[in-house]
């Protein structure tokens, strides 16, 4: 996971996170894992019915949010 961001930039909301990050900013990209891996591994969880699969379910979805990065229009929310 990436290295903490600065106390300063932890205010900031997901859509700013995200558009640091597709600047290359790896520890914005790793706030936004931080901030919604537990609800993702939850959705996995309940959809696949088994923890070990949801930790590769969500891996897999988070490795290809970041190869996306570049494509988020800002329209909708990160978390979608």
């Amino acid at each position: 996971m990436a290295p903490p961001l600065p106390p300063d930039a932890l205010g900031l909301d997901d859509d700013r996170l995200a558009a640091r990050a597709r600047t290359g900013d790896r520890a914005a990209f790793g706030e936004l894992v931080r901030r919604h891996q537990a609800a993702a591994l939850r959705v996995a969880a309940v959809i696949s019915g088994s923890t070990e699969e949801a930790n590769d379910i969500v891996q897999d979805a988070m490795v290809k949010a970041h190869r996306h990065l570049a494509s988020h229009r800002g329209g909708g929310t990160v978390r979608s």
